[in-house]
């Protein structure tokens, strides 16, 4: 999987961490661009295809009127997995699961693994 750069500038992470392999893995990663594209147009559809449970679940993490709103990245991750677990087959995206588990087989055989980022966005005050 391709290895993201830092987004803040000036950080001397890369200096660290660089190796000949680095530069040949820092590339745009298509597969989670279109996973990313496929959870957009379910977003922007309503979320169709959850359990009501869910989609009350989407509704309260959404709610524009929650007093501790969650980030864009937080609801993202949410939105991915549920889209993941409950979705993508429904519309005929069984692809997704498909090209995970290829990846899983070949880095991790006999390990299944997803991975998703989630900030907590926990802020003491």
């Amino acid at each position: 999987m391709p290895i993201a750069r830092p987004k803040k500038k000036g950080q001397k992470q890369d200096s660290l961490f660089e190796t000949e392999w680095i530069a040949e893995r820092i590339q745009e990663n298509k597969l989670i661009n279109d996973i990313r594209h496929r959870v957009g147009l379910w977003r922007q559809g309503g979320y169709m295809g959850v359990t009501p449970t869910t989609a009350r679940l989407l509704a309260y993490w959404t709610d524009p009127d929650r007093e501790k709103k969650l980030f864009f990245c937080q609801i993202e991750a949410l939105e991915t997995i549920i889209y993941l677990t409950e979705v993508a087959r429904k519309y005929n995206d069984g692809w997704i699961e498909n090209s995970l588990r290829d990846a899983n087989d070949s880095s991790n055989p006999g390990l299944p693994r997803a991975a998703f980022k989630m900030a907590t966005g926990l802020i003491n005050k």
